[in-house]
């Protein structure tokens, strides 16, 4: 029933007009839909000929506005040969006002129809038919069928007002098959050719040509021997050909004719009457038999820009800024760079020079967005085209910078400074240009536009949106989605004119909906039927009236007339036909009278769910004997109490059994669709689902305190089972009920709100990831392995796409040098196909952090297998079970099956803890590895995650105590530097450092002095854990805090940050980590929940025994140059003992040599095998190299023995023993008690040379 949309162009203008065109004197004639919904039914009616349905009743459910233009479309089929055009009939068109029916049989028009308006004469086809004998009719014998018959094309569509000069149109001509040539109404037929209404035919004597050679495309002359000239009269766009002027050798079947003629383009496209032009041989007959052929070809758009309007978004007040949203048509493309659009403003407006278009926050259909960036630039100039001593005033233009701006109806907005001095309505020009500033001529691209609107005045003393009124008798609905009676009260400063309308105008948040047609109510009952005004509002004054309310998306425009007086608070009321389906973000009314305009009105919250997100675990179709778990966040803006409940329908095909699994969570701050444990669960919260399932449930509550209080986030969990069968996304939508009922009263709805569900795909049944092998403790690489299997349902075709997506921290891809390049698909770390079957091969995937992805070029059968490995970088974020899953998705692309074609799968894998990067522990100290002793412990490293404490433990292999870190003093460097704000908890087992420096890629130092060994030796197992802080855990919101408002429930529930002026905090009101009290600390360690990185189980050096030197060694000849003197040791080994084969070493200090063959033993000591001096190679750490060592010790009163790092060649004894060294015997005088074994052993060394410089030897 409507026409193509270019019809409806221009668009209604803001203020009750639409956009002139700058060669316009008149605004251009604005064409309608018909409003509301339509109903075409065809009415029999008897005639003389019989009986026929040749009336068509449209019936409305919106008014006709009066002096208004519509346009419809409806199918006529002609009853071919029998139809006869009476003389005086033809098609008339009656508007009737349809009145409450008596009676009357089922399927006829209403009896009762009072007749409005009526059509005089017959309705012409076009205006260029009007003088025919039969206006209406456009009926001819033959059928056009193949190929177009007519086609016109116009070389220059820019207006003859501007070239003053007539553009070159050529017109071609194809009879088309079966066309009987030889028909007597062939013989001398006349035909016409008829450009569409507003165009003028305009050429001299000559002008017109009609010969093969002169009009590309043809195959032959035009058949004509007399040439027409340009029409004179009216109708100026009809060009008639005599069928008298008609060549002898006439029309032909196949030929292409064809002429070219000038023609003028008129300002603007024609919407009043169709945009066609029409050929038709026979027209001049008057029987259907002589009348022989037509045909029509679509016209081309005038090169004018339309549907221009501009209005504030904002403020109206003077001097104020504000945000003016343009819209506007183009015809013609815009290219980049050289193209341009310019705004020429009035005086007074203020822009930023280098100015920034946006888009518009809300859609207003038919205007979109722009496609492409854009340049914008404010100057000072004169209006394009003016004289050179024209004044001065703001001009914007506008440059597509990264593509060519399209034809199409465009919206952007831009804010400014409104003139301090200007009131009443502003106009504003836009204009297009194909090149601007850069060539010598600007070539314009479209002819511009002028539109009127934007009233700017003072302000308002008082305005305001009332919202103490009794909902149902004002008929207030706050409930997105629905119509709402609105009461709004203003006070004058001045008073206006005396004489004409005044524009009272209410502007809505974007997102608001004012009917075309809107509602508007003044005097009594406007707060409800009977209901006087509440003080201090009063009605307007005796005799003011509203002449008209029209709206415009979220405006609406009153017309009153004059009478209203400064100093009173006038009360109206106006309708809202459609409230968005949110609050809006920029939530704020404005009230402008005449030259008067209010600040900012609040806007009220909407009784709608807000924040509303979903997340699922499976977004595949059903599958068997598994529920899927649903999560969605909300926050309510009105409170629901234990009576009351909420209301879930789902998606089609989703089912919720009858004892449904469900939970309610308060939610922490920040908190979202994932668990938190500061997240407090609300109390006695039930699933009422159906039986047998259906799609929809209700959450209702046992206990007295259960409560979801306005304005405080929620996150409702509850189990599903999936649609069986794949399919789109839909929308899950909640209610909210005062009363919880079976069949809830929708009086008692409290809100409302929808989110968006997940498209299902098909499963994969079989998809499985598992570890591929075992890895060090320090390892930076986790190899995986992949298994799946296709479903049965589905092959895989060349250019299917198949993605796998690892847990948030994975990374599947080489690194890259430029940060930018990360989102880049590029080879992977590692890639290595399994699979047993060469069938069942996957092409080399391309990787991008976390996922995979491969690109089929050979087909795979349904139900095939793949298996293959790949390596991550060890994960860097630590995840829950929930998030630890890899997501699987084959992707139909060449199918074109839509969103929610191919399949998808999901595999858990057991969180991966992330670890410490850059990890090192090394020992420090001359007996660091010995049994019983005290050494150095400096461990290196940096987070990948943020924390708030670090625990370092250790213990040995059996499970005993490992190091003991009780008695230990510590330093902590941070990207070197010292850190002095750490609080340090240590015992036996552990250390913990707290400290708020702990942040990711931060590169640390711990270094431990004084740290003990076990007492016995082995393998240490060193394990460092980072922790974070717990948020704190919020407390239910109350009853009370609840009714209180949004701001102490929020509050209460601990998601909004309160004030603190503690200079001990980082955050709001939260303490340090540093400055935390021990206990609280150590109550943060709960790996489950708050771990972040760790190292576990690192095995660093093992611990061995300890060899003690008593301090009475002895030296026969202690001098300088002494060769083969004795040296002698008297020791003991704990715990345990030497194993007979192992070997004794002794290192003598730098400059000493060993006399070979001297070792000698005294009692006590076992049988030994003189092994003799060795050399030690260089750079070989004497006892921590030595894998073997059981026991390490050095002499007292000597250079350190053990723990040397060896420059140059280096000598050392070795002793092999033939029997165990014991550790301890009985005690010789109580041989119930056991004592250190001393053995005492010898050799014979050559002393070092006298130092060169004795006294600084000695020093």
């Amino acid at each position: 029933m409507d026409l193509p949309s270019q019809y409806y162009r221009p668009v209604q203008g803001l203020y009750g007009q639409a956009a002139t065109g700058v060669l316009q004197e008149t605004p251009p004639t604005v064409v309608k839909l018909l409003p509301g919904a339509r109903i075409c039914r065809g009415l029999t009616v008897s005639t003389a000929v019989g009986s026929r349905p040749s009336v068509a009743e449209i019936s409305m459910t919106g008014p006709l506005q009066a002096a208004t233009a519509y346009a419809f479309i409806i199918e006529v089929i002609p009853l071919g040969s029998a139809f006869v055009a009476q003389p005086g009939t033809g098609f008339h068109l009656s508007t009737l006002a349809q009145m409450p029916s008596v009676g009357g049989a089922a399927g006829l028009p209403l009896v009762s129809s009072l007749l409005l308006d009526r059509t005089e004469e017959p309705i012409p086809l076009i205006e260029a038919t009007a003088s025919d004998l039969w206006p209406s009719f456009g009926v001819y014998s033959d059928q056009a069928e193949g190929p177009p018959v007519l086609s016109a094309l116009i070389a220059n569509l820019l207006p003859y007002a501007l070239t003053s000069a007539a553009s070159a149109v050529a017109v071609l001509l194809r009879l088309p098959a079966g066309v009987d040539i030889g028909a007597p109404r062939w013989s001398t037929v006349s035909w016409r050719v008829m450009a569409p209404t507003t165009y003028v035919w305009s050429f001299p004597v000559g002008g017109l040509f009609y010969r093969q050679l002169d009009v590309p495309g043809t195959t032959a002359d035009l058949p004509v021997i007399r040439l027409p000239l340009a029409p004179r009269i009216e109708p100026l766009n009809r060009l008639d050909f005599n069928g008298l002027d008609k060549d002898p050798l006439g029309w032909q079947v196949g030929e292409t004719y064809g002429f070219r003629a000038g023609i003028q383009v008129p300002a603007e496209t024609v919407r009043h009457a169709v945009n066609e032009w029409v050929v038709e041989w026979g027209f001049d007959r008057a029987d259907l038999a002589g009348r022989a052929l037509a045909a029509v070809a679509p016209g081309q758009e005038v090169r004018t820009l339309h549907s221009f309007q501009f209005w504030s978004v904002g403020s109206s007040i003077q001097g104020d800024g504000t945000e003016l949203l343009f819209q506007f048509g183009t015809v013609t493309e815009v290219p980049p760079l050289v193209g341009a659009l310019l705004i020429e403003a009035p005086a007074g407006f203020i822009f930023e020079p280098a100015c920034v278009p946006f888009a518009p926050r809300t859609e207003y259909h038919p205007y979109l967005e722009l496609p492409v960036g854009v340049d914008c630039v404010s100057t000072e100039g004169i209006s394009y085209g003016a004289a050179a001593d024209a004044g001065q005033q703001p001009l914007v233009t506008v440059r597509p910078v990264d593509g060519n701006l399209p034809p199409g109806m465009w919206s952007f907005v831009i804010a400014c400074f409104l003139p301090t001095s200007s009131f009443g309505p502003q106009s504003f020009v836009l204009r297009s240009f194909k090149s601007l500033g850069s060539q010598v001529v600007d070539e314009i691209a479209d002819v511009g536009a002028t539109a009127q609107g934007l009233r700017i005045g003072q302000l308002l003393p008082f305005a305001a949106l009332v919202s103490d009124v009794d909902y149902r008798l004002s008929s207030r609905d706050d409930h997105p989605g629905l119509a709402s009676e609105l009461i709004f009260a203003f006070e004058l400063r001045a008073l206006q004119a005396a004489a004409g309308l005044i524009s009272l105008e209410v502007l809505a948040p974007e997102g608001f909906l004012f009917a075309e047609s809107c509602k508007a109510s003044i005097g009594l009952g406007i707060f409800g039927s009977g209901k006087p005004y509440l003080p201090p509002f009063v009605p307007f004054e005796p005799g003011v009236q509203i002449a008209s309310c029209t709206g415009y998306w979220h405006l609406a425009q009153l017309q009153v007339t004059p009478g209203l007086q400064p100093g009173r608070r006038y009360a109206f009321r106006l309708r809202a036909d459609q409230q968005p389906a949110a609050t809006p973000v920029r939530n704020e009314w404005r009230v402008n009278f005449g030259s008067q305009a209010s600040e900012a009105i609040p806007g009220f919250y909407l009784w709608a769910f807000s924040g509303m997100a979903l997340d699922m675990v499976l977004t595949t179709r059903l599958l068997p004997t598994v529920e899927n778990q649903v999560v969605i966040v909300f926050t309510p803006a009105n409170t629901i109490r234990a009576k009351g409940m909420i209301l879930v329908v789902a998606p089609n095909g989703f089912k919720i059994r009858l004892g449904c699994q469900i939970a309610v969570h308060q939610l922490a701050a920040g908190g979202g669709t994932r668990a938190s444990p500061a997240d407090v669960e609300v109390p006695g919260p039930y699933c009422k689902g159906e039986q047998p399932p259906t799609n929809s449930f209700q959450v209702r509550f046992k206990s007295e305190l259960a409560l979801l209080a306005l304005s405080v986030r929620y996150r409702l969990t509850v189990a599903v089972c999936n649609p069986s069968e794949p399919g789109p996304a839909g929308y899950w939508t909640m209610y909210s009920y005062q009363e919880a009922a079976d069949d809830p009263d929708p009086k008692l709805m409290l809100d409302q709100g929808r989110v968006q569900s997940v498209g299902l795909k098909e499963v994969f049944q079989d998809f499985r990831v598992s570890l591929a092998g075992t890895f060090p403790s320090t390892a930076l690489e986790l190899p995986l392995e992949f298994a799946l299997r296709l479903p049965e349902a589905l092959d895989v075709v060349i250019g299917d796409r198949l993605t796998i997506t690892g847990p948030v921290g994975f990374d599947f891809a080489v690194g890259v040098a430029d940060v930018s390049l990360q989102a880049d698909y590029r080879r992977c770390v590692s890639f290595q196909d399994v699979a047993i079957e060469t069938d069942s091969s996957l092409p080399t995937p391309l990787c991008s952090g976390q996922s995979l992805r491969f690109l089929f070029r050979q087909a795979r059968a349904k139900g095939s297998s793949f298996r293959f490995r790949s390596v991550s970088a060890w994960p860097r974020v630590t995840l829950s079970a929930r998030d630890s899953a890899f997501a699987l998705v084959l992707e139909l692309v060449l199918r074109g099956l839509g969103a929610f074609g191919g399949a998808g799968g999901r595999a858990e894998l057991l969180p991966v803890i992330p670890r410490l990067r850059g990890f090192s522990l090394q020992k420090v100290g001359a007996l660091a590895d010995a049994v019983f002793s005290t050494g150095d412990v400096q461990i290196k490293f940096y987070l990948v995650q943020d924390a708030e404490a670090v625990v370092i433990s250790s213990r040995l292999a059996d499970g005993s105590l490992g190091a003991n870190f009780s008695q230990v003093s510590t330093e902590v460097t941070a990207n070197g530097q010292l850190l002095k704000e750490v609080l340090i908890i240590k015992d036996a087992s552990r250390l913990v450092l707290a400290t708020d420096a702990l942040g990711a890629g931060v590169r640390f130092r711990v270094s431990l002095q004084g740290i003990m060994n076990p007492k016995v030796p082995g393998s240490v197992l060193w394990t460092i854990r980072t922790y974070s802080k717990p948020k704190p855990r919020g407390a239910l919101v109350t009853l009370a805090e609840a009714a209180a408002g949004a701001q102490v429930a929020t509050t209460a529930a601990g998601q909004v940050a309160t004030s603190s002026s503690s200079s001990a905090t980082t955050e709001v009101g939260t303490v340090r980590p540093h400055q935390e009290d021990p206990a609280a600390v150590l109550h943060w360690l709960d790996w489950d929940t708050q771990g972040r990185d760790e190292i576990s189980e690192y095995f660093g050096a093992p611990t061995v025994g300890l060899l003690t030197v008593a301090p009475d060694a002895y030296l026969a000849s202690g001098f300088f140059d002494f060769v083969d003197t004795e040296v002698s040791f008297t020791m003991s080994l704990r715990p345990g003992q030497a194993d007979a084969g192992q070997r004794l070493l002794i290192f003598a200090p730098e400059g000493w040599s060993f006399v070979p063959n001297s070792f000698t033993s005294s009692l006590g000591f076992p049988k030994a095998e003189d092994l003799g001096p060795m050399r030690c190679k260089p750079g070989v750490l004497s006892s921590a190299a030595v894998g073997s060592s059981q026991f390490v010790g050095t002499s007292v009163g000597q250079r350190r023995l053990v723990q040397f790092s060896v420059a140059a060649p280096r000598e050392l004894y070795a002793v092999r023993l033939r029997a165990p060294l014991l550790g301890a015997k009985p005690c010789v005088f109580n041989a119930n008690k056991i004592c250190d074994n001393l053995v005492t052993f010898g050799l014979r060394v050559s002393t070092p040379a006298t130092p060169g410089d004795l006294g600084r030897w000695r020093r």
